[in-house]
């Protein structure tokens, strides 16, 4: 654990804090603080840690340099702001400036449509040239779109799935698994990409389409599930994707 492993280090938090008199339960009993309702009274946390929302420190803590409290209300005002830059509110020409300026990385020379769903915009990657269009939703990722992709509405791409549990509950423990769509891809409106899947650089996926298995490169997929349909030359345009 960092930080040290003394009798006084306080395992459950996962982070470099140590007692110098206790740690007693959290004096606000914060719903989000379970199962970690600890407070940081009189402790000392060292440099470089991160500490859980959980825990709040008093006015006899101790903080090393560069230590990263979570603020209870952070995640959802930046949440709140991705949804709005991406909303109609904001000029197409604009979306992708004031994303970048929220930190979603790499999409400069992307354009975007309004009512994109981000639900972890630190796991997506958007490659130059590409285009998504509206209400597209991206899962947790993570997410990678090659150079010049072309997402159509409504495209939904789901990275998180769970195991079979008993009759109780049979959606059991989730899992993310991630998602690529090669350079030049062109994924059709409400196209749904399943968990682990590879689209191959300069495919098709038609409108409505399942994908739950890898996609070859230059081919054309459709239907409930994803088949492929026919391949691609790789200078071939003009005509219908069908």
């Amino acid at each position: 654990m960092p930080g040290g492993d003394g009798p006084d280090a306080v395992p459950s938090l996962g982070l470099a804090v140590r007692r110098r008199h206790a740690v007693v339960p959290c004096p606000r009993q914060c719903e989000r603080c379970a199962p970690f309702r600890l407070a940081a009274h009189a402790a000392r946390v060292g440099a470089g840690a991160r500490a859980h929302r959980a825990v709040h420190p008093t006015q006899r803590s101790f903080r090393g340099d560069d230590v990263r409290m979570k603020m209870p209300l952070a995640g959802s005002v930046r949440r709140a702001l991705f949804q709005t830059a991406g909303s109609s509110v904001v000029p197409i020409r604009y979306r992708a400036q004031l994303l970048a300026r929220l930190g979603l990385a790499g999409i400069d020379d992307v354009a975007l449509g309004h009512g994109i769903t981000f639900c972890n915009p630190n796991s997506i990657r958007v490659g130059a040239g590409s285009f998504i269009n509206n209400q597209v939703y991206f899962d947790a990722g993570p997410i990678q779109l090659g150079t010049n992709v072309t997402v159509g509405p409504r495209a939904m791409f789901v990275t998180g799935n769970h195991g079979i549990g008993p009759s109780a509950r049979r959606a059991a423990d989730g899992a993310h698994r991630g998602i690529t769509v090669g350079a030049g891809a062109w994924i059709g409106a409400g196209a749904i990409l399943l968990p682990g899947i590879t689209v191959g650089a300069g495919s098709i996926i038609g409108a409505g389409a399942v994908v739950t298995s890898d996609c070859f490169p230059d081919s054309v997929y459709a239907g409930v599930p994803a088949r492929k349909l026919r391949d691609l030359e790789p200078g071939d345009q003009g005509g219908e994707a069908d």
